[in-house]
C-alpha cells in the first residue's frame, strides 16, 4: 500500500469535518460580504468534500462507520466503545479500519500502490 496516499486519505478524512463547517460558514455570509476570492475558496472546498463524501459512499456501511468514527467523528474513548459493540479486540478494529482506509483511498485515487 503506498504510504503517501494511505497519509493523504486520512489527512482528508480528518479535515472532512472542518471543511463541511467552512463551507457552512462561507454560504452564511452576507452577499456585501462574499468576495471572489471567498467564492472560490468555497468552490474548492466543496469540491474536495463532494470527492470525499462520493468515495465514502462506494464503501460499505461499517466500512463508512469506521472510518467515521476512527478519522471524522472522532471521540475520546471510541475504541473501547466499539471493541464493546461489536464484542471484538481493538487489533481486529484496526485490522477492520485499515481494510476501509485502503477501499477509501482507491476509491479517491483509483489505486492504493
Amino acid at each position: 500500500m503506498n504510504t503517501s496516499l494511505t497519509k493523504k486519505s486520512k489527512k482528508m478524512l480528518r479535515d472532512l469535518k472542518g471543511k463541511r463547517c467552512a463551507i457552512d460558514c462561507l454560504e452564511r455570509l452576507s452577499e456585501s460580504e462574499k468576495t471572489d476570492a471567498f467564492e472560490e475558496r468555497r468552490r474548492a472546498l466543496a469540491s474536495e468534500v463532494e470527492a470525499a463524501e462520493m468515495a465514502l459512499a462506494s464503501l460499505s456501511g461499517t466500512q463508512r462507520e469506521l472510518l467515521n468514527r476512527f478519522y471524522i467523528e472522532r471521540e475520546e474513548g471510541f475504541l473501547d466503545g466499539m471493541c464493546s459493540e461489536r464484542c471484538c479486540q481493538k487489533s481486529t478494529l484496526y485490522r477492520s479500519c485499515r481494510m476501509a482506509l485502503r477501499a477509501f483511498t482507491v476509491a479517491m485515487f483509483g489505486s492504493d500502490a
